[in-house]
């Protein structure tokens, strides 16, 4: 699976996953966070506000898969270093309007 960013920028991805956060049992949030391969340089250029504003997975053959827009901030991202390389673990979040907090 690919993740394709507003600007066009597409990396594989591994385990993509969406889920909604929830303050004093209302709705506050979404989170998506996924698995690619760059290094600290690279997730800086590319998870930018803009650039995170839109983004799309797409199937191996090339098919579009699921689009989502509003993400906003980059929650966090951290990188394992190892023999093989780098895996960066990105979390992404977007509130859900009139919500408060979070």
């Amino acid at each position: 699976m690919k993740i394709v960013f507003k600007d066009g920028t597409k990396k594989e991805c591994y385990n993509p996953i969406e889920s909604m956060l929830f303050k004093n049992t209302e709705r506050a949030a979404w989170l998506f966070s996924f698995n690619m391969n760059v290094n600290s340089a690279e997730a800086e250029r590319i998870l930018t506000q803009e650039n995170i504003s839109k983004i799309r997975l797409e199937n191996v053959d090339g098919t579009q898969g699921y689009l989502s827009c509003g993400y906003d901030m980059v929650n966090s991202v951290s990188i394992e270093y190892s023999d093989c390389g780098a895996v960066t673990t990105v979390q992404l979040k977007r509130g859900i309007k009139n919500d408060e907090g979070i």
